[in-house]
């Protein structure tokens, strides 16, 4: 069971959740099995391989080079040279650290229950590919957060679906469905969808609203704006539009 405080506000909800999606902040980096890492860095190892050759048929084929550019040539080869050695040290480590192969052993076995008791109709695993996204862990995460919630008596009826089944607005029991379906619900309801009685085509452009208020009203209402912390918006079907400027001076005829 998780007692932690925190912000509820749908802005702040969104955020963490971007940190979370997001592989490439530390928060939201993927977890890999030690398998996973060695072919990545054996990978990277042919590849500098491959280079390396590259670089010194491209040198024999061209005998006439000055000593300016043979010491070129010779750097550039101890440098792959130094990452291929790099890279090797980085696999005898993964190997070799007690510390990794206990985190691998944790990985495995989470991912092992939750592919069991959340099975996948598509025969989709937690683990793809050796890599563990960590969304997909907040997202399991917070169904059973919520089986913990109604196995102690707490109230959790706002999870349950027309069925009865727990739901959570916006997750999956493998990851976030998208920022759309996370705050629908918040704005009243899904907007029915109505077939589109003619052609559309792309098209881009400006938009002037001028609202018949006075400047105290105006400024209140481009704080509201502000506040709410949205950027874009929907506009129809297949639109986005976004704001760009809100100015409260007073027109004048």
């Amino acid at each position: 069971m998780c007692d932690k405080k925190g912000s509820s506000m749908p802005t702040d909800l969104l955020y963490r959740i971007g940190e979370i999606s997001n592989t490439k902040t530390e928060f939201g980096k993927s977890i890999k099995t030690i398998e996973r890492e060695i072919d990545e860095l054996s990978e990277k190892i042919g590849r500098e391989k491959v280079k390396q050759e590259k670089q010194r048929e491209k040198f024999e084929n061209n005998p006439s080079q000055n000593d300016r550019q043979k010491k070129a040539f010779d750097r550039s080869i101890e440098k792959i040279s130094e990452n291929i050695e790099e890279f090797k040290h980085d696999i005898d480590q993964i190997r070799n650290s007690e510390k990794r192969g206990k985190l691998d052993g944790k990985v495995k076995t989470v991912v092992a229950f939750l592919d069991k008791k959340y099975p996948d109709k598509k025969g989709k695993l937690y683990l793809e590919n050796g890599t563990l996204y960590r969304i997909r862990l907040y997202a399991a995460a917070l169904y059973l957060q919520a089986e913990q919630m109604m196995l102690n008596d707490i109230s959790a009826d706002y999870c349950l679906n027309k069925k009865g089944e727990i739901s959570i607005q916006g997750f999956s029991k493998r990851g976030f469905n998208g920022v759309r379906d996370f705050l629908n619900p918040l704005a009243g309801s899904k907007k029915k969808t109505v077939g589109t009685p003619f052609p559309l085509t792309k098209a881009s452009g400006k938009l002037e609203i001028h609202i018949d208020a006075d400047r105290e009203k105006a400024k209140e209402m481009k704080r509201m704006i502000e506040n709410a912390g949205v950027s874009s918006f929907y506009l129809g079907k297949k639109g986005l539009a976004y704001v760009t400027d809100i100015d409260t001076r007073e027109l004048r005829n």
